[in-house]
């Protein structure tokens, strides 16, 4: 029997040519190699055994995954791996072992790691006399057993009710899948200024699907399909705050593409996934990441996390597998409002205060969580939603905050105090936290001051001495500092958000974590 061993050669990234390097063992013709792969000692991400697979942007895929493989009808097995290890030059090793569990070939080379997430894939040429049973391949990096893929092998043609396997997408007709199902949310305040804008996504049987942060504090939403097409509206049919997730009733009979769910069980930790992004340019290109892991959260449900954070534009778009069937909504976010705090910050002196916490998370709200709604359900208004707490006030009195931030103990300094100790992360052992804010005066500034904690359903918690309303009265270039403090003790694990206002608007805001 003669086995054809292909260990593949090795694929730089998309701008650099592919180099080959031939081997031999026992007679056999071998090549070797990998490809680098996107994104983070040496940990198994996935792997996969097709019989076709493709080279796509510096991105090996596997086109028909499955682990069943019939003589003489199939010519070849692909095994593909995926790892995170450190970058540099490392030693790739492939055994391939038959039924019996016997080493039949032996294939190895030197592989130049440019990031730390990479890949190889090794090729089986089937001959016809092949050993029928279940074969294995095991990789080695560096000597360490880093994985084995296990398919099994018929003898004879592929039954006719086998069931055909599904075919992924290319990266091109996922693009394009995601193109012409992406909406654009515009949402717009009482006065029409716009806050911001986020993406949707049409999901079947034919609702406008996006995060709630997408929506979060709007008074009006604007929603344009990808053909150009464009409605206006106030309200939603359903949503969940804490999930992160809301769905609106689309005003239009033909739509330009939706799309499926995934099942809920058909992603692992390790799959790719991709995401539509929005380019600063305006346009939209397709976003290749990985499912990094599976949260659950008290109070928000589960959450997919991603190898890669979306920006503000892409928040409310959807999470694709390879078979362009949604896994989730991008966002995710577990701070409801938070999110929507920091793209508001851009536009004030709040900026300079310091305390807007936490990187965007990379993570998405699994479509599973989203319950469809029937199609007599009665819209929800935006306005109503606002009334009950949902929405976080607006930020609009910033004007005269030159910087604010929580912190353990205040220090005197050039006539001022200044915080010690900052940070959004305190013990409940901590002895206490202080509020503080420096006043900047950019004009003459008058008004009451009042310090307001908030739990993450809008509901104000303080209503004692701690949030002591205390007069301002400012001339223009004064500064002036203004300090409360909290006894955390009495706060449960968890997290919380601040607010100080100027009579009846938000000047300043930040979130803390509450931990024992």
């Amino acid at each position: 029997m003669r086995w054809i061993i292909l260990f593949i050669l090795a694929l730089l990234p998309p701008s650099t040519p592919a180099t080959i390097a031939a081997q031999s063992s026992a007679g056999n013709s071998a090549q070797a190699g990998g490809v680098q792969a996107e994104g983070a000692h040496f940990r198994v991400i996935r792997s996969v055994s097709g019989s076709k697979g493709s080279q796509e942007g510096g991105r090996y895929v596997v086109e028909d995954p499955r682990s069943v493989f019939y003589v003489p009808g199939d010519r070849q097995v692909i095994v593909y791996f995926e790892w995170e290890g450190p970058v540099g030059t490392h030693h790739m090793e492939g055994l391939w072992k038959n039924p019996e569990g016997k080493v039949v070939t032996y294939s190895d080379f030197q592989y130049d790691v440019r990031q730390k997430r990479f890949g190889a894939y090794w090729v089986l040429a089937l001959a016809e006399t092949a050993q029928a049973g279940t074969w294995s391949l095991e990789a080695r990096v560096d000597g360490e057993a880093s994985g084995t893929q296990t398919f099994q092998i018929f003898a004879g043609a592929r039954p006719a009710d086998a069931v055909p396997a599904r075919q992924m997408l290319k990266p091109g007709e996922l693009y394009n899948l995601a193109l012409r199902s992406n909406v654009m949310i515009e949402k717009y305040d009482s006065r029409g200024e716009r806050l911001g804008r986020s993406s949707g996504f049409l999901l079947n049987p034919g609702w406008i699907v996006t995060a709630f942060e997408a929506i979060d504090g709007a008074s009006r939403l604007r929603i344009t399909f990808s053909d150009g097409r464009s409605f206006e509206t106030d309200q939603m049919i359903a949503y969940n705050r804490r999930q992160d997730w809301a769905v609106l009733r689309p005003d239009a009979e033909k739509l330009p593409g939706a799309l499926d769910r995934a099942q809920p069980d058909s992603w692992n930790v390790g799959d790719s996934a991709s995401f539509l992004e929005a380019a600063p340019a305006g346009n939209h290109v397709i976003a290749n990441t990985s499912i990094d892991g599976k949260s659950d959260f008290p109070y928000a449900g589960s959450r997919v996390n991603l190898a890669t954070a979306p920006t503000e534009g892409a928040i409310g778009a959807a999470l694709l597998d390879d078979y362009g069937d949604v896994i989730g909504i991008v966002g995710g976010s577990l701070t409801p409002g938070e999110n929507a705090l920091n793209q508001l910050a851009l536009n004030t002196s709040a900026t300079r205060g310091g305390s807007l916490i936490l990187m965007r998370d990379a993570m998405a709200t699994p479509i599973s969580l989203v319950t469809p709604p029937i199609a007599s359900t009665l819209p929800i208004s935006l306005q109503s939603m606002a009334d009950r707490g949902e929405f976080l006030p607006r930020v609009i009195a910033s004007r005269n905050v030159g910087y604010g931030q929580l912190a353990r103990a205040v220090q005197s300094k050039d006539g001022l105090e200044w915080p010690v100790e900052g940070g959004n992360e305190f013990s409940r052992k901590t002895p206490k936290m202080i509020v503080y804010v420096l006043w900047d005066a950019k004009d003459k500034c008058k008004g009451i001051l009042t310090m307001r904690i908030f739990d993450l359903d809008n509901h104000q918690l303080n209503r004692t001495d701690a949030g002591k309303p205390l007069k301002l009265n400012l001339h223009q270039g004064q500064k002036y500092v203004t300090t409360w403090d909290i006894n955390v003790s009495s706060l449960p694990p968890g997290t919380y958000r601040v607010d100080v206002w100027l009579d009846d608007a938000p000047a300043w805001r930040s979130f803390f974590r509450i931990s024992d």
